[in-house]
């Protein structure tokens, strides 16, 4: 049961990867247009334009918010983006910039800073990405924020919602005229030019794209090829999904010695599914020599980052009594946190144990 299991997983994390990008939709913010990946659930806040919730299995992982303000007449991105930085920075506990750079989107000039920090009171550090850009006399803000752990798995989620901001279409268009906006197929040649000047987001983002047949052709060795460019960056994100493809012998021959070097790199990472996936292939002896002391140190690190399949797949190990003493009990609180956190088979084993 639990190796069926284990490539049940392994197959749904491969439809993953190309899953955001599959389906998106557009929204409007007066001047600009963007679009929001599948997974993004819209909502409210205080003082933002728009305001959107990351869903992963039913538990929230990331935000976004859109700010707008008005653009000073003698002011440019540049001195705005300063300012803002400089006034929000200050309030942030443990600021710690990561980096920051320029591009164009659509005709769009764009600034975007990856920083850390904590929010106030928590001792849980936390990844954000801000990107700046300028439209009709305004300025517009797309600010994004997950925890520290995933903000590499989800730069390149955030990303794309970036990367798909263009000048809002005019309510009222001349015959014969169509908005300055990029088509799909542009939008993938601008990527792919930025993905071979070596840039790892614009790689790990052609990688979803050619699997999940955005803007290009779907082609998974296309997609691996651009995976295991970012991955050979150090890109965790990438690295778990080689291993994935490695796994399962998508756009390249099958090797499990492959998948878990690759899942190892990301795992290292603080990459939360990559530590299970890891966990369950020592579990099988896939790969690596099988330790089910091993599976376990990466399904707990995976566990405590609130992964919903980690707790499950310790379950049946308790259950079984696979490389651990045999614990019915311990493997139903397991089974109801997995269930909890989103898992679709914990609650069938619940069910089958008798256990609501």
């Amino acid at each position: 049961m639990f190796r069926k299991c284990c490539l049940l997983l392994f197959a749904a994390s491969i439809v993953v990867l190309g899953a955001t990008g599959a389906v998106a939709e557009v929204f409007r913010a007066d001047d600009v247009e963007y679009e929001m990946p599948q997974g993004w659930k819209k909502s409210e806040y205080p003082g933002a334009r728009a305001y959107f919730i990351l869903m992963y299995k039913g538990n929230p992982i990331g935000e976004m918010f859109l700010g707008k303000d008005p653009m000073p007449a003698d002011s440019d991105l540049g001195r705005e983006f300063n300012r803002i930085l400089n006034e929000k920075s200050s309030g942030f506990d443990g600021y710690t910039p990561i980096g920051t750079r320029e591009h164009k989107v659509s005709g769009l000039d764009f600034i975007v800073h990856d920083f850390l920090y904590y929010p106030s009171g928590s001792p849980v550090q936390f990844g954000g990405r801000a990107a700046f850009t300028m439209a009709g006399g305004s300025l517009y803000s797309f600010t994004f924020n997950t925890t520290a752990n995933y903000f590499s798995s989800l730069s390149g989620v955030f990303n794309e919602t970036i990367q798909s901001v263009r000048p809002a279409a005019k309510a009222a268009k001349r015959p014969g005229t169509e908005p300055n906006v990029m088509t799909r197929e542009e939008k993938a040649e601008a990527i792919l030019k930025m993905a071979r000047t070596g840039d790892v987001e614009a790689q790990r983002l052609l990688g979803k794209m050619y699997v999940a047949g955005e803007g290009v052709p779907q082609d998974n060795s296309e997609a691996f090829k651009w995976y295991k460019a970012a991955a050979e960056q150090d890109d965790a994100e990438s690295q778990n999904a080689l291993g994935l493809f490695y796994l399962l012998g998508k756009g390249v021959g099958q090797n499990n010695e492959e998948a878990a070097k690759w899942l190892l790199k990301a795992a290292k990472k603080g990459h939360a599914e990559a530590q299970t996936s890891l966990g369950t292939m020592y579990v099988q002896g896939l790969g690596v020599e099988q330790s089910f002391k091993k599976a376990l140190k990466w399904l707990k690190l995976a566990d405590e980052q609130d992964d919903p399949d980690a707790p499950y797949f310790m379950g049946l190990l308790y259950e079984t009594g696979d490389g651990v003493k045999k614990d019915v009990k311990k493997a139903i609180e397991l089974y109801r946190r997995a269930a909890k956190l989103g898992n679709d088979d914990a609650p069938k084993e619940l069910e089958r144990l008798g256990e609501e």
